[in-house]
């Protein structure tokens, strides 16, 4: 399948906002000059299905489906722009195409286009996911991904059924036929997309996972557009001063923009992967006397105890050089964007939390029902006693 979708190989292409705020993906793969990767495949087949059932919705949009999105434009907040699927210039498509007698027109239509929209969809993700590969090479993909895009570009065209007298079928059965030979819809798509993350990833959780990809897809490739014009204009110069001091500058300078793109994207693969660290063991051996240095040698080659120097080959970017690009590279993502002074910063008042015991006198007073009772005087139990005690000696005396 790679040789019938190969995308024309483009350069130039600046990755910028147009008037909606949105991103071509066309111009997203030349300005990274790499496919894209799995994960942010399955965001962007999400994104698209959701963008269709959310169109679908609105009963005026039917007419104005597009039956083949000649690009799939991201919005800068990770959604697909509805512009990808509705044709905005005027040209309605008509949905009643079951004229007399047929059976139900529009319904048919919708799922025509559906069908349709589902196979451009595949192409298009697969073509992403090839860019730039060659002629003789095909994407390996995971089974999950490549079976979903399998289901996707399935299209079978569906064949007149007759009956014995060799007279066609009605006009109705023709309409389920069609209805029939739609393998997959854009809700069981969305289901799909919703299961690879997990059986307990919930509906919203998907969704927003999902479209932090696409937002993070078109985010890097405007600030990478913004980084190269750096480099263009300014040079590293700028940007090496704030650095440590790079001993490699004439050769900074010397690396062309494929270069700069293919360190860009190592650098944020670090940044989102993490660098791992490798084990050290803390056991101190005891030196070895009884062999000789080359015996030695030979032992640790045999036991794969070394460890192999990068070297250039065919004109690669040297171990120093890249390593100072990346710190330039990490210097630029770290100026943006430019943070605000201190001074002027507005932050919103401070919401006051009542006390407990405030809350409890809030609910004493918005209670009607309950009411509070005097409390009624009660004779001291000490004056009692003494008052008891006389009264005692009194008789006593009396008695005596």
């Amino acid at each position: 399948m790679a040789s019938d979708v190969k995308v024309k190989r483009e350069r130039g292409k600046k990755c910028i906002l147009d008037s909606d705020l949105c991103v071509s993906l066309k111009h997203i793969l030349f300005s990274f000059n790499a496919p894209i990767s799995e994960e942010q495949a399955w965001a962007l087949v999400y994104q698209f299905s959701k963008c269709f059932c959310s169109v679908l919705s609105d009963q005026d949009n039917q007419s104005k489906f597009l039956t083949k999105p000649k690009e799939i434009f991201l919005h800068r907040d990770g959604y697909v722009h509805s512009k990808t699927i509705l044709d905005l210039e005027g040209t309605h498509i008509s949905t009643d195409t079951g004229g007399e007698g047929g059976c139900g027109g529009g319904k048919r239509s919708i799922l025509a286009i559906e069908k349709k929209l589902m196979f451009e969809l595949g192409v298009i993700v697969y073509q992403a996911l090839d860019f730039m590969n060659a002629e003789d090479e095909e994407v390996k993909l995971s089974p999950d991904l490549d079976q979903l895009i399998s289901d996707m570009t399935y299209y079978e065209k569906p064949q007149p059924e007759t009956d014995d007298e060799g007279i066609e079928k009605d006009a109705g059965d023709a309409c389920e036929c069609d209805e029939e030979s739609l393998t997959l819809t854009f809700v069981q798509v969305l289901e799909k997309c919703a299961s690879h993350l997990g059986a307990k990833t919930a509906a919203a959780e998907s969704d927003s996972q999902y479209r932090a990809v696409c937002r993070a897809l078109v985010t890097e490739a405007l600030e990478l557009s913004m980084f190269l014009d750096v480099v263009q204009q300014q040079g590293t110069t700028e940007l090496r001063d704030k650095t440590l001091a790079l001993a490699s500058s004439h050769d900074l300078d010397q690396l062309k923009n494929s270069d700069w793109v293919r360190l860009w994207i190592q650098v944020l693969r670090e940044l989102r992967r993490g660098v791992q660290l490798k084990k050290v063991s803390h056991t101190r051996h005891p030196i070895e006397y009884q062999m000789t240095p080359y015996e030695i040698l030979m032992d640790d080659i045999r036991s794969r105890r070394y460890k192999l120097k990068q070297v250039t080959v065919d004109g690669s970017i040297p171990p120093r050089v890249k390593k100072d690009a990346h710190a330039i590279i990490l210097e630029f993502i770290r100026s943006r964007p430019p943070l605000r002074k201190a001074s002027e910063r507005k932050l919103p008042p401070r919401q006051y939390e009542s006390t407990p015991r405030e809350r409890l006198l809030e609910d004493i007073k918005k209670s009607s029902n309950h009411r509070l009772r005097h409390r009624e005087s009660r004779p001291d139990r000490t004056a009692r006693k003494v008052v008891s005690y006389e009264t005692v000696k009194n008789a006593g005396n009396t008695m005596l």
